[in-house]
């Protein structure tokens, strides 16, 4: 038995480790440009108004927590965390609506 196992510990130990996979990128990652001005808040080139960007925050910070849950195995805060998301996509998509009014209101004569 004892010989068994010492030809097993050799074996192993003579295995080249398993290299990591690489990243799979399509090049230098770089920050999204925030510029802030009279007309609101704009992410690359695109104005956002509150309700985009609380959506925004909401959207992200649920899915942080339903990752923390996932990865912690608690259903409860992974719920919780998918119910917060999907808050932040509708109050996104709420502030998306409001600026397409804002653009195509009608002029009174």
């Amino acid at each position: 038995m004892t010989r068994l196992l010492q030809r097993l510990v050799r074996a192993a130990s003579q295995r080249p480790l398993p290299r990591p996979l690489p990243r799979a990128t399509s090049g230098p990652r770089r920050p999204p440009v925030v510029m802030v001005s009279a007309e609101g808040v704009s992410l690359d080139g695109g104005a956002m108004n509150k309700d985009q960007i609380k959506g925004k925050i909401e959207e992200i910070k649920g899915g942080l927590k339903e990752r923390f849950g996932r990865a912690t195995k608690d259903r409860k805060t992974q719920a919780e965390g998918w119910a917060e998301k999907q808050k932040g996509k509708v109050q996104e998509k709420i502030g998306e609506m409001e600026r397409e009014s804002e653009r195509k209101e009608p002029e009174k004569p």
